[in-house]
């Protein structure tokens, strides 16, 4: 009986290869598979901040908001009465428990109609909105809050609202000695410091 010894291990050796092969390219296949789902659970868990801050925005609201420009004012040793007053006002225009983003550029529009129905100047009511757009910056800062949420708010222009009718230190230094009695120079002097208006009693 003749025996082909040779051509049979040729043949498994050849199958061998190509099931290598084929385990190779599943092996490659698989560990790609795996880098994909280890991207996917890093970026799941928050290990890039993507979920870590979309979790924080939801949480925060317009009372820690609030309460953060308060105490950054505090610290800066600018919570004046005046100040105080308006971040007052904007707690009762703003419901606290409220989500920070889902307050709207509408509802900003709104609190700025009533404010000028109650008469309040331009520079006024610029200042109030200029402070809940600070007390948003402050959380970005702290990262609480991504940049790209929060409303828009809107400026008023303040063309022909600004202070006339000042009189400069120099003119006042000019003024002072033909309308006051020399005894009366000296303590009226700290008023050009402040500003006082033409035509105003001192």
């Amino acid at each position: 009986m003749v025996t082909h010894t040779g051509s049979i291990s040729s043949t498994r050796t050849t199958a061998f290869s190509r099931t290598t092969s084929e385990a190779q390219r599943r092996a490659t296949v698989n560990e790609a598979l795996k880098r994909e789902r280890h991207f996917r659970t890093k970026i799941e868990n928050a290990e890039f901040g993507i979920k870590d801050v979309a979790a924080k925005d939801s949480s925060i609201t317009l009372k820690q908001l609030f309460d953060g420009l308060e105490s950054d004012y505090r610290i800066r040793g600018m919570l004046t009465a005046r100040n105080k007053s308006n971040i007052k006002m904007l707690r009762t225009a703003f419901k606290e428990t409220s989500r920070a983003l889902s307050v709207t550029s509408a509802q900003i529009d709104n609190f700025i109609e009533r404010r000028q129905k109650e008469k309040y100047a331009p520079n006024t009511i610029n200042r109030m909105t200029g402070m809940l757009a600070l007390s948003y910056k402050l959380d970005v800062n702290r990262k609480e809050l991504d940049a790209h949420n929060f409303p828009r708010i809107r400026h008023l222009s303040e063309t022909g609202n600004e202070r006339t009718g000042f009189l400069a230190k120099r003119n006042f230094a000019l003024c002072m000695p033909c309308y006051l009695p020399t005894l009366l120079t000296s303590r009226c002097s700290p008023i050009s410091v402040r500003g006082a208006r033409m035509k105003s009693p001192l």
